[in-house]
C-alpha cells in the first residue's frame, strides 16, 4: 500500500508538471493553446517552464528514493502555485496537486525531520557509539571464560567467538512481518537495531512497520537502566508509550537474549563479570543453574497461544509479585515456551534469567 501511495505521487506530479508546459508554450508562443483563455507574458512563459522542470524532477527524485526530492518539491510547489495564480481561472485545478505535493512533503518532514523517531534513533546511536570503547585487536581466549558459568562458557565456545576480536558494538539490520496475537493481521517491517557495550550498555531498536497500509514507527532505547518504546502511527498519532520499572525489565531480557545469540563474545570480560552485566548491575552467577533444560529433541505437541504464554509470563514472573523466585520462574518459562528443543541455548537463557533476577532482588532493596 505505501508503495502504491509513493508512485501515485510520483505519477501525479509528474502529469502535473507536464501540464505546466501548457504555460511555457503560449507564453513563448510555441503553440495555440485554447484551455489557457488568459494571455501570458514571456517573462510568465518562463515561470511556467521552470515550474514544470522543477515539478518533473521532483517525481522523478522520489521514484528513485533520492533523499534530496523534498528539496526539488519544496520549490517546485511555491512557483508551481505561483504560475498558477497568474492564471486562476484557467489553472485552478492544479491546486490540488500542489495539495497533494504539499501533504507528502509535511509527512516527509514529521517522519525524516529533527522531532521524527528516526532522528532521535540516529542521536541515540551516535551518543552510544561514541561512549563504547573500540576492543580492535584484543581477541577473545580460553582465559576470559574461566570466570562465567560452565554453560555461558561453552556457548561462547561453540559460537566461534575465541580468537575473535572482543564486541564492543554491534549493528543489525532486519525485515520481516509481526501481529499482535494469533487471530491478528501481519504487519510487514524493516528495522534496524544498534547495541553497545561500553559503561552504559544500550540497546537501540528502530522500526517501521505497515498496519493496514499506513506506516507505523517503533522506538526502543534502552541506556543504562532505563528503558522505553513509543509507537505513533503515520508518525503522528502516538499509540504507546511504555516506560517504568516493567518495561525496564523486558529489555533487559531483551540485552540478555542480544548477548547469547548476537553476540556473545561481550559476555566475555576479564574480571569478576562480563562489561555489559556489570555496567547495569547484574553480576552472573558462578554457578550454573540447577533448573536444566529437557534433552528430549520431541517439541511440544501443542504451540501455546499468545494468550496463554502472556498469562504464563505473568504467572512466573521475573522479579515481580508473585513470581517464583525472580529469575529461575522465567527459566522455567523459557524452558517449557522457548527453546524446548535447544538445551544448551535454553541454559544460557537461564544463566542470565537467574542474573536478572539477582538484579531484580537488588532494585527491591534499593527501592522499598
Amino acid at each position: 500500500m505505501r508503495t502504491f501511495m509513493r508512485w501515485f505521487v510520483v505519477v501525479v506530479l509528474v502529469g502535473h508538471g507536464l501540464i505546466h508546459l501548457l504555460g511555457a508554450a503560449k507564453g513563448f508562443d510555441w503553440a495555440e493553446v485554447e484551455a489557457l483563455t488568459q494571455p501570458i507574458e514571456p517573462a510568465l512563459g518562463l515561470v511556467w517552464l521552470t515550474a514544470a522542470i522543477v515539478v518533473v524532477s521532483t517525481g522523478v527524485l522520489l521514484a528513485a528514493r533520492n533523499r534530496m526530492w523534498w528539496v526539488a518539491g519544496t520549490i517546485g510547489v511555491l512557483i508551481s502555485q505561483t504560475a498558477i495564480l497568474t492564471s486562476w481561472s484557467d489553472a485552478k485545478t492544479g491546486t490540488l496537486a500542489n495539495l497533494l505535493l504539499l501533504a507528502t512533503l509535511g509527512y516527509t518532514f514529521v517522519s525524516h525531520g529533527p522531532m521524527s523517531y528516526r532522528a532521535e534513533y540516529r542521536r541515540h546511536v551516535q551518543a552510544a557509539l561514541s561512549e563504547a570503547q573500540p576492543r580492535s585487536g584484543v581477541a577473545v581466549t580460553e582465559a576470559d571464560l574461566a570466570h562465567l558459568p560452565e554453560l555461558v562458557a561453552e556457548h561462547v565456545r561453540r559460537s566461534g567467538a575465541v580468537g575473535q576480536p572482543r564486541v564492543s558494538s554491534l549493528r543489525a539490520k532486519i525485515h520481516g512481518r509481526i501481529r499482535a496475537s494469533a487471530t491478528s493481521r501481519w504487519m510487514t517491517y524493516t528495522g534496524e537495531q544498534v547495541n553497545t557495550y561500553g559503561p552504559a550498555p544500550s540497546r537501540l531498536f528502530w522500526m517501521d512497520a505497515t498496519m493496514v497500509g499506513l506506516p507505523v514507527d517503533v522506538l526502543h532505547v534502552l541506556v543504562g537502566r532505563t528503558a522505553t518504546m513509543r509507537v505513533k502511527l503515520c508518525s503522528m498519532l502516538p499509540m504507546a508509550n511504555a516506560a517504568g520499572p516493567e518495561m525496564d525489565r523486558a529489555e533487559t531480557v531483551t540485552l540478555f537474549n542480544d548477548l547469547c545469540i548476537l553476540a556473545p563474545a561481550a559476555l566475555t570480560a576479564p574480571g569478576d563479570s562480563p562489561p555489559a552485566a556489570r555496567a547495569v548491575g547484574i553480576p552472573l552467577p558462578r554457578t550454573t543453574s540447577s533448573c536444566t533444560s529437557s534433552t528430549t529433541s520431541t517439541p511440544s505437541p501443542t504451540t501455546p497461544t499468545p494468550q496463554r504464554l502472556t498469562r504464563r509470563a505473568k504467572f512466573y514472573g521475573c522479579g515481580g509479585r508473585g513470581s517464583r523466585n525472580d529469575g529461575l520462574g522465567f527459566t522455567r518459562l523459557v524452558q517449557s515456551l522457548v527453546w524446548p528443543t535447544n538445551p544448551p541455548l535454553t541454559s544460557v537463557l537461564a544463566a542470565g534469567a537467574l542474573a536478572l533476577g539477582a538484579r531484580s532482588r537488588r532494585l527491591r532493596s534499593s527501592h522499598p
